[in-house]
This record gives structure tokens, C-alpha cells and sequence, in this order.
């Protein structure tokens, strides 16, 4: 789904340069391309409470249960999707209003800020996770273990969790620097910071993906409406 929106964005984003004054078609393009990566993060977030589920069920990452993993910073996810929405909405309603333009791109800039400090916080339960999974094989060992490929998630997850975070990172900055800055004037770091990071995931997903490398127990007792969900969200 991320992809999709991904693809969407950057074809109105191709339209929107040959009709430069079209204020709806920037907007539409900008909203797409900056909600992309939301897809992307929750499929980060099903994906390591998964692996907890699936490895280590019983376990806690800094205080959070397998089980509410996901459903807290998907939670998360879809709020920060809504502001950012919303901010887009308004700024494509703003046709020639500076005023209402800039509220929206305020919006737009406090749902990224609110992704970017969820994601972060996720990404130090992944290294959490890491970390108990590696003290359990030192002390248990994986041999005979079906999953043995859960270390290769891990790091393809460690390396999209800072691709998404970069983008962010990026994204806020643009956005606090405001119109006619040097990240809004030079294309070169939105190809570089924002289409670079979200190709290079989805990438990632599809040659590592968790249900060819997961051999038993990844979808658990639902496993229909698990395949169907990761599906979705890494198409």
C-alpha cells in the first residue's frame, strides 16, 4: 500500500510540473508522497510485534507487551496520518490564501513531528528486542531452531526504521525552514532524503520478507488475517 501511494504521488507529481500553477495538484501529490511512509512504519510495527509473539511471547520490550506493540504505534501511526491529512486538506483548500497555506503546512509539519517521535521510541524497543533475543541464544543457543532467520528481519528492520527516520528528519526540516528554504528550493535532497530512503525500503521488504523467511509460527493462530494484513501493507 505504501508503494501505491508512493507511485501515485510521484505520477500527479510529474503532472503537477507541467500545470506549475495548479495548486490542487500540488497539494494532492505533496499529501500522498508525505503520507506514504506511514504504511511503511506499520508494517515496522506489525512486523516486530510478530517476531515477539512469535519468538519470545511472554516477553517485554522497555515495559510493552508483544501483544500491544503493534496495536500502540499503529494507533499511533493512524493519528500522525489523520494531522497530516488534515494539514493537506487545508493546504489544498488555501488556493491563493498565504495564511491558510501556511496553517496547513503547520499541521502537516506536527504530524511529522508527532511520526518521528513515535518511530524513535519504536526503534529503541526494536534494539531492546535485539538485545534479549541475542542474551537468549547465548544462553539457550538456535540450533534446530525453524526461525533461525529472525537476526535478518532484525537488521532489515534496524535499517528501515533509519531510512524512515531520516526522512522525517528531513521532512521536519523543510517544513521548519518553510517555503523558498534550501531544502524546499533544491530537489536534489527530496530525491536524496525522501524518495531514495522509501524506494530502498520497499526494497528491502520484498527480497527479506518475513513470510519467506519465517518458516513456522510467524502467523500465529490467525494466520489467514495475518498473511492478508502484512500483504496490504507491503504491497
Amino acid at each position: 500500500m505504501g508503494a501505491v501511494w508512493e507511485l501515485v504521488g510521484f505520477v500527479v507529481r510529474l503532472l503537477s510540473t507541467k500545470h506549475q500553477d495548479n495548486v490542487n495538484l500540488y497539494a494532492v501529490q505533496m499529501v500522498f508522497i508525505i503520507l506514504a511512509p506511514a504504511w511503511l512504519a506499520a508494517f515496522d510495527y506489525m512486523l516486530l510485534g510478530r517476531l515477539l509473539r512469535t519468538l519470545v511471547p511472554e516477553a517485554r520490550a522497555l515495559g510493552i507487551s508483544a501483544r500491544w506493540i503493534a496495536r500502540i504505534f499503529v494507533i499511533c501511526d493512524v493519528f500522525s496520518f489523520f494531522v497530516q491529512l488534515i494539514g493537506g486538506a487545508s493546504l489544498s483548500g488555501a488556493q491563493t490564501n498565504a495564511s491558510k497555506a501556511k496553517t496547513g503546512e503547520d499541521i502537516i509539519e506536527a504530524g511529522l513531528i508527532v511520526q518521528l517521535v513515535t518511530f524513535g521510541f519504536f526503534t529503541l524497543i526494536a534494539i531492546r528486542f535485539h538485545w534479549k533475543m541475542r542474551q537468549m541464544n547465548a544462553t539457550h543457543g538456535t540450533q534446530g531452531d525453524p526461525n533461525q532467520n529472525w537476526a535478518t528481519l532484525i537488521y532489515v528492520l534496524y535499517v528501515t526504521c533509519f531510512l524512515i527516520l531520516l526522512r522525517n528528519s528531513y521532512r521536519v526540516a523543510e517544513y521548519v525552514e518553510g517555503t523558498h528554504g534550501n531544502l524546499d528550493v533544491h530537489e536534489v535532497y527530496f530525491y536524496m532524503l525522501d524518495a531514495l530512503p522509501m524506494l530502498t525500503s520497499f526494497i528491502l521488504f520484498n527480497v527479506f520478507h518475513p513470510l519467506r523467511l519465517f518458516k513456522t509460527g510467524f502467523l500465529g493462530k490467525n494466520a489467514s488475517r495475518a498473511d492478508a494484513e502484512l500483504t496490504t501493507l507491503s504491497a
